[in-house]
């Protein structure tokens, strides 16, 4: 599965893929030239949940480290 959304100026990408009977997913959040891979991250028994997981932990560390354009209304 895959899932890309913009999120306060930021391009989410999620895609699902399974893992020893669950599924993980991968994401790259990416911005102008700024560019942040993560793996292994959301696992879950279902590619949705998988994908939700993962976009609402990429939101999370995005405000987290301050990241996010506050400007944007896209969110």
């Amino acid at each position: 599965m895959y899932r890309s959304e913009d999120y306060h100026g930021w391009t989410l990408q999620v895609t699902t893929v399974p893992r020893c009977g669950a599924y993980t997913a991968i994401a790259v959040l990416s911005r102008g030239s700024q560019e942040f891979r993560f793996e292994q991250i959301a696992v879950s028994d279902t590619e949705a949940a998988s994908a939700t997981a993962a976009v609402g932990w990429l939101r999370g560390w995005l405000d987290l480290n301050g990241l996010l354009d506050r400007q944007r209304s896209d969110a």
